[in-house]
């Protein structure tokens, strides 16, 4: 179960450049099929190799998926603000690690808003803002990225780097170990807020006027108070994700 979370989080947190034909006819459905392989994030945790269905719905005005419900407060001017509902996946859900024996985390829900601004036709820079709502942990994060589309001859790709800011209950969420998960191995922990930061590129290519391949590669960056986690294992995670897509 957890490595199946691991990679729904991958893909709820990656990005593609969308082809030409799902900007000009937005509404109706998508669906595909997705291949991706990262690291793992916590000790005794394999990193995985995934494949998993993709479905969404883009309506007038909104917008629905794994990574949860957008809905359109503005959008003009290049202006485009968001209300958003989303879940929050993480592998400490029903851990297989032997080493994670103990630890617990529900599947949480997220409210809030996402912002983005065209800076020109090819450089949007947007920042989201997200409280828990389901009663875990009542954590924040607030990300900030600014993204580049540029063409490689036939081409597209997307460049995106960015900042996560996690709030010390999200962080003591995600990367704590509270007293009573306390063994002879695991100390307990608490971290403070911690700051993640990413770069990352991806590429859609359009194979018909309702298809399209995608990937996309990122690697994120950990500061200390989550590295410094007795539960995790790295200080830097990659990922890459590879699928096709078709609208109707």
């Amino acid at each position: 179960m957890s490595r199946y979370l691991t990679f729904l989080t991958v893909l709820c947190t990656g990005f593609a450049v969308m082809p030409a034909h799902a900007q000009d006819d937005p509404q109706g459905f998508t669906f595909g099929l997705a291949g991706g392989t990262s690291n793992s994030l916590y000790v005794g945790d394999e990193d995985g190799t995934y494949v998993f269905p993709l479905l969404s719905y883009q309506g007038r005005g909104f917008s629905v998926g794994f990574d949860g419900l957008a809905v359109d407060i503005v959008n003009r001017d290049g202006v485009h603000v968001e209300g958003l509902l989303s879940p929050r996946f993480t592998s400490l859900h029903d851990p297989d690690a032997a080493a994670l024996q103990g630890l617990d985390r529900d599947i949480t829900v997220d409210a809030g808003v996402r912002l983005s601004y065209d800076i020109s036709q090819q450089s949007t820079v947007t920042a989201q803002l997200l409280q828990e709502v389901s009663g875990e942990h009542d954590g924040q994060e607030l990300s900030v990225n600014i993204g580049h589309q540029l063409m490689m001859g036939p081409l597209p790709l997307g460049l995106e780097a960015g900042l996560i800011w996690q709030s010390e209950d999200l962080a003591g969420y995600l990367y704590g170990v509270r007293p009573s998960e306390v063994t002879g191995t695991r100390p307990a922990y608490a971290p403070d807020a911690a700051v993640i930061s990413f770069v990352g590129m991806s590429t859609a290519i359009p194979i018909s006027d309702r298809a399209a391949i995608f990937g996309s590669v990122q690697v994120q960056f950990l500061d200390d108070t989550i590295s410094d986690s007795p539960i995790v294992a790295e200080d830097t995670l990659y990922s890459a994700n590879i699928g096709i897509q078709f609208t109707f």
